[in-house]
């Protein structure tokens, strides 16, 4: 079944959009439901979020964003009960009240949790659903029985929306129909392309002690495994024992973080490296970056990666996932081979000593992002997709 989107009539009817997800950090998937929330203001939709939250695990950054916002949504404690096994049920109980009154026309779901629940809940009412599918992590035995039940579930979704080709190719792999994919890479707003200077920015600088010869290199991300930050922090380490002036900001949290710490004292690099936990002041961010480094084992397609690319900076990236898609080597950016230290390092140099071709790089970037990964036209095509799966 084709979804010819663009020739569907819409209804007169206002059409309510639950929106699932579960934010733990405010990443990659999490600025893609804001996204949502905050740019379909069309008539003819209402977006409702739906969020599973960790009860006694202090603020959440999305939920404190949507409720700035003023927009309705509903939160479901995903811990209630200190039995594990009952909290699955309890949170499609709660779901199944809200989508009761509610009567939504569609579920749009992101994340694990959010399409399994929802799945169980249309064995009861009877709601299409489409999912986004923004990557599988597979660091242990309890993510990988999550990611089975995952599969099994997106096979009665009505539509999936993956983030890149290889995770299309994956969901067939598993025996997901073809027509029922659409790759739907992420976009980024270009309005906050312009970089001003703010109080974010001055401090990072006077924390990093640098000077006019100093090359700052930053990441943004989750800090976890499968992102590779400790390849970047080898980088670095060649770089200096190379009298590189080098420093290099790692903005984010996560559960790898002990690990990399442990990895900085072992190179001796804590005058080097700088960590900032999370940070929500994008353009402070990218102010203080000369060099942005991406050095994931695996990905979707990163908003990190596009957010650094519409600021016109200059890029270095693992060749995985729908990053060769992004990049066209030593066009827009560098690619380098996933958990290869020496490459990165070999990159970061190659920038430092051709400031030329850096710059044409670094727009290039944008100009990418402007025709490719723009936000007002991904969002016209989730409307379009909203209009024609819903009821």
């Amino acid at each position: 079944m084709n979804f010819m989107i663009e020739e569907q009539m819409v209804s007169c009817k206002q059409k309510k959009i639950a929106i699932l997800c579960t934010p733990v950090e405010y990443g990659g998937a999490e600025r893609v439901v804001l996204s949502i929330i905050e740019n379909i203001s069309v008539k003819e939709l209402k977006i409702i979020p739906i969020l599973f939250i960790k009860g006694g695990h202090g603020p959440n950054v999305l939920v404190e964003k949507i409720t700035e916002l003023g927009i309705k949504h509903y939160r479901i404690v995903v811990n209630r009960c200190k039995y594990k096994f009952i909290n699955p049920v309890l949170n499609l109980i709660a779901l199944w009240q809200i989508a009761k009154n509610e009567k939504f026309d569609l579920i749009h779901t992101h994340g694990y949790r959010a399409d399994i629940l929802a799945w169980a809940l249309s064995l009861i009412i009877n709601s299409p659903m489409i999912s986004t599918i923004h990557g599988f992590i597979l660091n242990d035995k309890k993510l990988a029985l999550y990611k089975a039940i995952d599969i099994f579930a997106l096979k009665k979704f009505n539509y999936l929306l993956p983030v890149s080709a290889a995770l299309k190719k994956e969901l067939i792999k598993y025996g997901i129909k073809k027509n029922k994919i659409e790759v739907l890479p992420n976009a980024v707003r270009l309005e906050n392309s312009k970089i001003k200077n703010n109080v974010y920015y001055n401090n990072i600088k006077k924390k990093i002690k640098t000077n006019k010869n100093t090359t700052t290199v930053g990441y943004i991300g989750r800090l976890s495994i499968e992102k590779g930050c400790r390849y970047l922090i080898k980088a670095v380490s060649i770089l200096t024992e190379n009298e590189i002036n080098i420093k290099l900001v790692i903005v984010g949290d996560g559960p790898d973080r002990k690990n990399l710490e442990t990895l900085i004292n072992k190179h001796n690099l804590k005058t080097q490296v700088i960590f900032t936990g999370f940070q929500t002041d994008i353009a402070g961010i990218f102010k203080v970056f000369d060099i942005f480094v991406l050095p994931s084992l695996t990905e979707g397609a990163p908003m990190a990666l596009l957010e650094a690319m519409s600021f016109e900076k200059a890029v270095i990236a693992s060749a995985v996932g729908e990053i060769p898609k992004i990049i066209n080597d030593m066009q827009n950016g560098i690619l380098i081979k996933a958990k290869d230290p020496l490459g990165i390092a070999d990159a970061i140099m190659f920038l430092i000593g051709n400031e030329k071709k850096k710059i044409e790089m670094q727009r290039n970037a944008k100009l990418t992002v402007i025709k490719k990964y723009n936000l007002n036209n991904w969002i016209e095509r989730i409307i379009k997709i909203y209009q024609a799966i819903s009821k």
